[in-house]
């Protein structure tokens, strides 16, 4: 069911002019309500909240630059600023998300193309707070207007990596394909396929993921580049990590392959420089 969910899942930025039923507000309220008391891998709890397309921010009604239309509500939260709560936030959100799809109420990710002065007052921001994204949702329109099918062709929001660019076996030097997850290890396709179908900004695809078959776990890494996240005040594609664990967690859990987060960097040799370890999924 969450491997179908995330196949399904696609990024919505044209909505129906249609506000939500109060049947759909109330349960996203309860979703929220249900991911306020759990806690990302790293341990961080994000308090996130729904809002009115209409209320005022710092800049009169919170604006997305032109990039989203109809937004009928908006999700969001905040966190202070650390590596560890930014893939949190991802993690969790991206859990939203997929429940949203089940329901068939469309969102799209905003890290970079969102006023984010204009949401500091509504959720209450603090000082060392930020605010890594925000998440419009609506009821999809059937079809897509020009200008946001220009911007996935821009961005080739449908292409994804090859497994061996971004799988791996025991080290950097061979890729990972689905035919060397045999036995016990066969359920983890849907797992790894999750990660990479997953969305990211400007669908840069950073992650990378090395199984460990001789100590039962999978290392995450990140291929992050510093010149993308430079406009920022946080690493953006730290969101983009986040997404990968909730991915491969969900999918390889539906699966009963159970497993468990920790923090214990293998020291593999990397590629490159901008290679930065996250996380290692264990069993």
């Amino acid at each position: 069911m969450i491997f179908n969910l995330i196949q399904k899942r696609t990024s919505v930025r044209t909505f129906q002019d249609k506000p939500l039923t109060a049947a759909d507000s109330n349960w996203i309220k309860e979703i929220l309500t249900n991911i306020n008391n759990e806690c990302g891998p790293n341990g961080t709890q994000v308090n996130f909240s729904l809002l009115s397309p209409d209320i005022k921010g710092d800049g009169g009604i919170i604006g997305t630059y032109g990039f989203i239309r109809n937004a009928q509500a908006y999700i969001a939260g905040t966190v202070s600023n650390a590596t560890s709560n930014i893939e949190d936030y991802g993690y969790l959100l991206e859990k939203i998300i997929i429940k949203l799809v089940e329901r068939n109420i469309g969102s799209c990710w905003l890290g970079g193309s969102f006023k984010r002065k204009d949401f500091s007052n509504p959720l209450g921001l603090k000082e060392g707070e930020l605010i890594p994204a925000v998440l419009p949702v609506g009821y999809p329109v059937e079809n897509r207007r020009t200008a946001e099918k220009a911007m996935r062709f821009l961005i080739k929001a449908d292409k994804r990596r090859k497994w061996t660019d971004i799988f791996f076996i025991n080290t950097f030097d061979e890729g990972l394909t689905s035919g060397a997850l045999k036995g016990k290890y066969s359920v983890l396709m849907s797992a790894f396929e999750s990660v990479r179908l997953g969305p990211s900004a400007s669908n840069k695809q950073p992650w990378r993921l090395v199984m460990d078959k001789k100590n039962d776990c999978v290392h995450f890494y990140l291929n992050e580049e510093p010149k993308y996240n430079s406009n920022l005040e946080f690493s953006m594609q730290r969101l983009d990590a986040g997404i990968a664990l909730y991915h491969f967690k969900a999918a390889a859990s539906e699966n009963g392959f159970s497993g468990n987060w920790i923090q214990k960097d293998p020291g593999l040799i990397v590629p490159s420089a901008n290679y930065k370890y996250t996380k290692t999924f264990s069993w």
